[in-house]
């Protein structure tokens, strides 16, 4: 190896395993190979050539980079030094670096790459952790620590082709992945803090699984599994909702065999602290055609009403008890208007007036969850006995139209004490800001780099093939980043 004289007065090419021509002039510091870049221009165009090659053109222009920066790059990666081999008819400079710093942008150091990748992993953590943390802190079981607690979750209504039709498969897709991401993170976070005894799910639980295949349904069954990720908690799923076997007399019986199949059957009652939870398929009970689909609810309905009332009873199912929406506002949580009295194909905001009172003249019911609206609604059913509070529980999911969706905390004490029920709102982080906060990083990031990438000597002009390089590293890096994180 000599030392020789260079056209040019620096020498830089960032790359992995890289070999290309280089002229420079070589100084000795302190048994370090150092490059002199007083005078250097900063450079617009670069060849560069990936997985160990020869470049036989030389560089014909430069980065403007300086004696500090290649000691902090050599420090960093561990460097010992740049050496430059001359011989006659070929010059050969060897250089190994990270992927990121072998694409960085020409005015950006490798400091300024680690710190973008570091915010956006900040970003990440963030909303996918931290936020969804801090709102489960909020939320706490009312009552004492001894009592039965219950997470109440509704309408999760995973998203599918039915949720959106004619919407494009990526705008689909990322629809799908966005809403799987919320719940799933919102309901790991709430198990973790909140440590219920069960988690009872109050109907539609998918979008489509009324008419959907059975290869489909296999499908978002995983899917479901796979958000709702079953731990040690006790997790009940017995209340059908519309979406998942349809309404009244739309009722299938091969698509209620398959959510008994999958989820478990309907129609069933249990003791907890002194207390009935009842879960009738009020739904199934509604069809007035196929005694196979109505009759397992007519026969838990006409049991119950024969016996004398033991125990204070709870009362689970999906669509709201009837009432007057004139008469009873739904309460201060309440986001949206008033409560709707309608129906439609496959569907009915309301149990139909004659039902919704024999219900609760055999039940005889203290308490009633229901799912279905969306939104939250707090009523009071009147009976020849007695009264039962309703309370129609929010939506899990950020797809369902709401703005703050939620869950809902229940608390079943022993039978005779004071408050032996007690309940409370919870709500789950603010839909979509995480993608607005990813959007505007982006968008910062996207003038970060034409910055970086503007070649003043030219205008302002781009050097477009090295800045789409970049970008579709940094664009993997980050992508794999929030994939490992989430």
């Amino acid at each position: 190896m000599q030392s020789f004289l260079c056209k040019s007065n620096a020498c830089l090419t960032y790359a992995i395993q890289l070999q290309c021509g280089c002229n420079g002039i070589r100084h000795q510091s302190n048994s370090n190979t150092i490059w002199d870049t007083k005078d250097t221009e900063r450079g617009s165009k670069y060849y560069r050539h990936m997985t160990q090659i020869t470049v036989q053109t030389l560089l014909t222009h430069y980065s403007n980079v300086s004696d500090g920066e290649i000691k902090y790059s050599q420090k960093i990666f561990n460097i010992s030094g740049f050496t430059c081999n001359y011989r006659k008819k070929d010059r050969l400079m060897r250089l190994r670096l990270s992927a990121l710093v072998a694409f960085r942008p020409p005015k950006a150091s490798a400091t300024s790459v680690l710190v973008v990748l570091g915010l956006w992993l900040l970003l990440f953590h963030w909303f996918t952790r931290i936020d969804v943390w801090l709102h489960s802190l909020m939320c706490s079981f009312p009552g004492s620590d001894t009592d039965y607690h219950v997470l109440l979750v509704a309408d999760p209504q995973l998203v599918d082709n039915h949720t959106y039709p004619g919407r494009p498969w990526p705008l689909l897709k990322l629809s799908q992945v966005t809403a799987d991401d919320y719940m799933r993170r919102n309901y790991r976070s709430l198990l973790t803090h909140l440590r219920p005894e069960a988690v009872f799910f109050l109907g539609d639980l998918m979008d489509n699984g009324r008419s959907s295949s059975d290869e489909f349904y296999a499908r978002e069954l995983e899917r479901f599994k796979r958000v709702f990720a079953p731990g040690t908690t006790e997790t009940l799923t017995l209340v059908p909702g519309n979406h998942d076997i349809g309404y009244g007399d739309g009722v299938r019986l091969p698509s209620l065999q398959r959510f008994e199949t999958f989820f478990g059957k309907p129609n069933q009652r249990i003791a907890r602290k002194g207390h009935e939870l009842i879960f009738l398929d009020t739904i199934s009970l509604s069809n007035t055609q196929d005694e196979a689909i109505y009759g397992e609810a007519r026969r838990l309905l006409e049991e119950i009403g024969r016996e004398p009332k033991m125990q204070p009873r709870i009362l689970f199912h999906h669509v709201p008890l009837y009432r007057d929406p004139s008469e009873q506002p739904c309460g201060k949580y309440r986001e949206s208007r008033k409560f709707p009295v309608a129906k439609g194909h496959q569907y009915q905001t309301v149990i139909d007036p004659s039902l919704s009172l024999e219900i609760l003249e055999k039940i005889r019911p203290d308490y009633i969850f229901s799912g279905d609206d969306h939104d939250y609604c707090e009523v009071v059913h009147r009976y020849t006995t007695g009264e039962a509070v309703e309370v129609t529980v929010k939506s899990f999911s950020l797809a369902m139209g709401i703005k703050y969706p939620a869950v809902e905390l229940l608390s079943v004490g022993e039978a005779g004490g004071d408050a032996a029920v007690a309940y409370s709102l919870c709500y789950l982080g603010r839909p979509f800001r995480d993608i607005a906060a990813y959007v505007v990083a982006a968008v910062a990031n996207g003038l970060w780099l034409l910055w970086s990438f503007a070649d003043r000597r030219s205008g302002a002009k781009l050097d477009f093939p090295r800045l789409l390089r970049y970008t579709a590293v940094e664009f993997a890096a980050v992508t794999f980043m929030y994939w490992i994180i989430k």
